[in-house]
């Protein structure tokens, strides 16, 4: 069963009566499956349920999707009332988006996910990945877009920062303004990811020599103006869209003179899926 369907049962239990002791347990799971594609294997934690109160936390550690994966921790929590938080946190964002299927093409960083589960098991899940300190490869499609933009990426994109707020639903994994930032590069993106499929759409902006481009982003008007975070007063646009393996990429070059605000006028959209409905508050 699907980290849903488990959290809908998490929750009722801790919907217990308000007089309930405290309840603390040492678990040991050889195989927990948290959603399709993902499961974390000889897992070890802790659970406690709060004396008189509604509410129920776990800890959960274990390797990624195989005994020799990266090491992934799980942290999820429910209370009355509410729909229950799940997050995961890893030390190498890096090797664990390696072993999900995402991408064999980055390293390091520290990865905090964080969501709400919804409580049907079959309605969309909202949440947003963060990173701090990723290096992506030439070899990554976001080195290749960097490439076909005219940037050298040997040795690697470091990024300080990536911010990735998603919905997974059906199969589909889909993006609305992604963001990754560091001295040489600042990317924002949008755009969808049909892993049932095998085929990308993604569209976004590309901001070399980020660390002195994207000065101006910092006054809040002007920055507006240029098109937000991420973005700065020389951009190019580019697309995306095909199998991950060998997608067509499109980067126009005259976008590098168009003003933020004009600049979504030149990228045309990306052929995206249709919106899962949103996932009951």
């Amino acid at each position: 069963r699907d980290g849903a369907d488990e959290a809908d049962e998490a929750a009722t239990a801790a919907g217990a009566e308000a007089g309930a002791p405290r309840l603390e347990a040492e678990l040991a799971i050889a195989r927990v499956r948290v959603a399709a594609g993902f499961e974390l294997h000889g897992a070890r934690g802790r659970l406690v349920r709060d004396a008189g109160v509604a509410a129920l936390r776990a800890r959960l550690r274990g390797r990624v999707n195989g005994p020799e994966g990266s090491l992934g921790r799980l942290i999820f929590g429910a209370r009355r009332g509410e729909r229950p938080r799940l997050g995961l946190r890893s030390a190498d964002a890096g090797r664990l988006l390696a072993d999900l299927g995402l991408t064999d093409g980055a390293s390091g960083g520290r990865l905090h996910l964080r969501t709400r589960l919804p409580r049907d098991s079959g309605a969309p899940v909202r949440g947003v990945a963060e990173i701090e300190g990723l290096t992506v490869s030439p070899d990554a499609l976001l080195g290749r877009v960097a490439a076909e933009a005219g940037r050298d990426p040997d040795g690697g994109i470091a990024f300080d920062r990536v911010r990735v707020p998603f919905t997974y639903a059906g199969g589909a994994l889909s993006v609305d303004r992604a963001l990754a930032v560091g001295p040489s590069l600042g990317v924002t993106a949008e755009g969808d990811y049909d892993l049932a499929a095998g085929a990308l759409a993604f569209r976004g902006v590309l901001t070399p020599a980020y660390a002195i481009n994207g000065l101006l982003n910092r006054t809040p008007v002007l920055g507006a103006l240029l098109g937000g975070e991420g973005q700065g007063l020389l951009s190019l646009t580019f697309t995306v869209e095909g199998p991950p393996e060998a997608p067509e990429i499109r980067v126009n070059p005259f976008s590098i003179l168009t003003p933020g605000v004009f600049r979504d006028l030149l990228t045309p959209p990306a052929r995206r899926r249709e919106a899962p409905a949103r996932a009951e508050d």
